[in-house]
């Protein structure tokens, strides 16, 4: 399986915040899992209905082939907050695809697997934390870092090889062949008279 890196934050600062029901912000933070990072910090304590914080890149990552999974590596403080990523195949369907509860403290590798019937190639439209509960309201923030697709080896398939029957003739010639043919008519060419005129 080949693990594909396709946000690493050396660009955190053209990634921008959104939210639904809260509000919040992005900024890039030396002190990522490897090298830069990205902080997404939230204020859920604004709405009894979900809310969700977006971590949201400068355009549209595209991942070439078919991934199985998409990975993520997050530095959590332990609030339970549900985490997703939004994608878009190439049938113009977005969906989210849904991972652990940030139910842990410090860095933690989590991987989302991808549906087989999305129609590849998809991008990755963000990424966000979600909270559903009515009554769990509080800030809070985690580190991103290290967004990776894992997409099988491309496999090359070797075009069938041309089977030329010797038997059939390619130029319209058979000069130089071992094969020889006469084509006639079997009028009159019956068992009581077989050295008739028409075969000689």
């Amino acid at each position: 399986m080949e693990e594909r890196t396709f946000a690493n934050f050396d660009d955190g600062a053209s990634w921008t915040f959104g939210s639904a029901r809260g509000t919040g912000s992005v900024a890039p933070v030396p002190n990522g899992h490897t090298g830069a990072g990205l902080k997404l910090s939230y204020d859920f304590t604004q709405s009894t209905a979900t809310r969700t914080a977006y971590a949201i890149p400068p355009k549209p990552i595209k991942i070439d082939g078919q991934p199985l999974a998409l990975g993520a590596w997050v530095y959590g403080n332990g609030k339970g907050e549900w985490t997703a990523f939004t994608v878009t195949d190439s049938s113009g369907s977005t969906k989210s695809l849904y991972g652990p509860y940030i139910t842990w403290t410090g860095w933690k590798y989590l991987e989302i697997p991808v549906p087989a019937d999305l129609a590849f190639p998809i991008s990755v439209n963000r990424f966000y934390t979600i909270e559903t509960g009515a009554t769990r309201q509080y800030t809070g923030e985690v580190l991103i870092d290290d967004f990776v697709a894992k997409v099988p080896p491309s496999v090359e398939i070797p075009p069938d090889p041309v089977v030329q029957d010797p038997v059939v003739v390619q130029d319209g010639t058979v000069n130089g062949k071992k094969w020889r043919f006469a084509v006639m008519s079997d009028a009159q060419f019956v068992a009581r008279d077989p050295n008739s005129e028409y075969v000689q």
